[in-house]
């Protein structure tokens, strides 16, 4: 029978957005790791289950199942590309024009 590793998560409560190794402790035995942002401050944490979800507050849930996955450094490019792809399609349809 095969079973699944248990995945180490970064955890903190009320720490930076952005990682700071200082702010967090490790955690072992999770199943998911999360990264709960709110305006100006995250929760990262372990937990058995995880949804992925925002609000209209700008409140969002983000779920991995890696080892310490949930520093937020993938986040942050991810934030990158999604700035850049608006300004690729105006690009496009001025290139039309």
């Amino acid at each position: 029978m095969l079973t699944a590793e248990a995945t180490s998560c970064y955890t903190c409560t009320g720490c930076s957005v952005s990682f700071m190794s200082s702010e967090v402790t490790t955690v072992s035995g999770c199943n998911y790791c999360a990264k709960t942002v709110y305006p100006g401050l995250a929760i990262r944490s372990c937990l058995p289950s995880c949804i992925q979800a925002s609000d209209s507050f700008g409140n969002v849930q983000y779920c991995c199942d890696g080892n310490l996955c949930n520093s937020g450094e993938r986040l942050r490019g991810l934030s990158w590309l999604l700035l850049l792809l608006p300004a690729a399609a105006l690009a496009a349809i001025s290139c039309r024009q």
